[in-house]
């Protein structure tokens, strides 16, 4: 980066410089010196600067500083996701710089005291009492979690959907670690005080009109569709941006009266950008009419909207396919009375399950490893979806074989 000499006049440049100071060891990304002076800096993959990016930089000045170089600036160097490829990288325009000298000058006083901490806490010959917290996973991910953590059971506070963290270990430290032992009056969200009750009564909430109204809605041949997707930090391809997501790979099954095809795409490994040849197969995959289901609706259709703005040519057949595009996720949004479907992680209990549905999908059987059995889905009056594949065969009695035939006819 700091060898552009069209960005930068510079006459010393020392890249992964380490510096040391009696036990005090540090490694700057970059320790430049131009005509102002001594600057360091400090190259990250994020998009912005990060408080945690500001402490790091504030250690290697300290240290750097007892070498006795002085440092006239402090800079991190991230990534700017507005920038957008064409043709070869321009370093210069991928990165931007932000100086942190103001807020690095501000901590080096407490620098000293921090390393003298951080020592007493190596030299300790057993390890630290320390309660589990927001500390565990912040700034990053401990990697002893796995031993501080390892008396945390199943169906913890911590398993709550969308539960701040602080109220989390609210919870924790007052001794409560079962989602069944939350009290009822601790403040829950209507879809999170949904979850409790599920787990504290081992039941299901199911709100079959609703779902019904959803099916019913549907208009065939129906499509289930899933994209995969790559990012990367420095841009792989023209009219794209630093983490921008690249389809790479779909899966497209397609129901049509009782019968199921798959369509399929995945991109060659030769480098090239695959877009281009993913807009062209998806549009003829798709055909013309039916509804496309999606786990997640605004992902879909995020990535196809990029696909048109990189390539507009496309703009016609692709909103075709947003404007069929359809999920759960409006219902699922909706808590209590407006949500449709809600499961608790249970065994043993799928009939309960059974005994509310009307329509059954088995899971697995759209592929050649074994679906689930759908007899038990059967004797509780359930309708079955068309499927291809069952997991009967290793271990059918005589009457399972005939309703094996039966599905498969």
């Amino acid at each position: 980066f700091f060898k552009q000499k069209t960005a930068y006049d510079i006459s010393a440049c020392l890249v992964g410089s380490e510096m040391c100071i009696r036990d005090r060891f540090v490694y700057a990304d970059m320790l430049v010196e131009d005509e102002e002076g001594w600057k360091v800096y400090e190259v990250k993959s994020s998009t912005s600067v990060k408080e945690i990016n500001i402490r790091d930089t504030a250690l290697q000045s300290y240290v750097i500083e007892q070498n006795g170089i002085k440092l006239k600036d402090v800079c991190i160097v991230h990534l700017d996701n507005t920038y957008e490829r064409d043709g070869e990288i321009e370093v210069e325009k991928l990165f931007t710089k932000t100086s942190v000298l103001n807020e690095v000058k501000t901590l080096l006083p407490r620098i000293p005291r921090e390393i003298e901490r951080l020592k007493t806490v190596i030299d300790r010959e057993t390890i630290p009492e320390k309660s589990i917290g927001a500390h565990c996973s912040s700034p990053y991910t401990c990697d002893f979690m796995g031993q501080c953590w390892n008396h945390i059971p199943k169906d913890a506070v911590f398993d709550v959907g969308n539960l701040h963290t602080k109220k989390k270990f609210e919870l924790y430290n007052q001794g409560i670690i079962l989602i069944k032992d939350i009290p009822d009056e601790f403040e829950l969200s209507d879809k999170q005080r949904m979850q409790v009750e599920g787990v504290k009564n081992n039941t299901s909430y199911v709100d079959s009109m609703r779902l019904n109204q959803f099916l019913d809605n549907l208009c065939g041949p129906l499509y289930f569709l899933d994209f995969e997707t790559i990012s990367s930090g420095v841009p792989l391809f023209d009219r794209t941006r630093p983490y921008q997501q690249i389809p790479f790979q779909y899966s497209l099954h397609l129901q049509y009266a009782d019968e199921i095809e798959h369509f399929e795409f995945l991109a060659e490994t030769d480098g090239k950008d695959p877009r281009v040849s993913f807009i062209k197969q998806f549009i003829l995959d798709c055909g013309s009419e039916g509804d496309i289901l999606v786990y997640n609706i605004s992902f879909e259709q995020n990535i196809i909207e990029e696909l048109i703005q990189a390539f507009p040519d496309y703009l016609v057949p692709l909103e075709g396919i947003i404007k069929r595009l359809k999920d759960s996720e409006k219902y699922r949004k909706k808590p209590n009375k407006d949500c449709d479907i809600y499961i608790v992680d249970t065994y043993g209990e799928m009939s309960k399950f059974l005994e509310l549905s009307k329509l059954t999908f088995i899971g697995g059987s759209m592929v050649n490893h074994g679906g689930q059995n759908p007899l038990e889905a059967v004797r509780m009056g359930n309708y079955i979806m068309p499927v291809s594949y069952t997991h009967l065969r290793a271990h059918e009695t005589g009457r399972n074989l005939v309703c094996r035939l039966l599905l498969e006819k």
